[in-house]
């Protein structure tokens, strides 16, 4: 339960960097909550979101392909 509670905020944190553009801070919360949990879907689409705006875009395009791989069914989901 506090592995999900960390993960959740990395995840929080990060969602709140992206609408401050501080998109490098946003990349470092959702690789944390990422280390936690390699499947949490909306932590790695906002990374790609970070990296695309941090102009790493191979990185970003990996990043969508895994969001997409773990929720393939529901895409909408990951903007959320």
């Amino acid at each position: 339960e506090f592995r999900q509670l960390r993960i959740t905020c990395h995840s929080n944190i990060a969602a709140s960097a992206l609408g401050d553009n501080e998109f490098a801070l946003a990349e470092e919360h959702c690789t944390l909550a990422l280390e936690l949990d390699s499947k949490h879907p909306k932590a790695t689409y906002r990374r790609g979101m970070a990296r695309i705006a941090l102009d790493k875009l191979e990185l970003a395009e990996e990043d969508f392909n895994a969001a997409l791989a773990i929720v393939p069914d529901e895409p909408q989901s990951l903007a959320g």
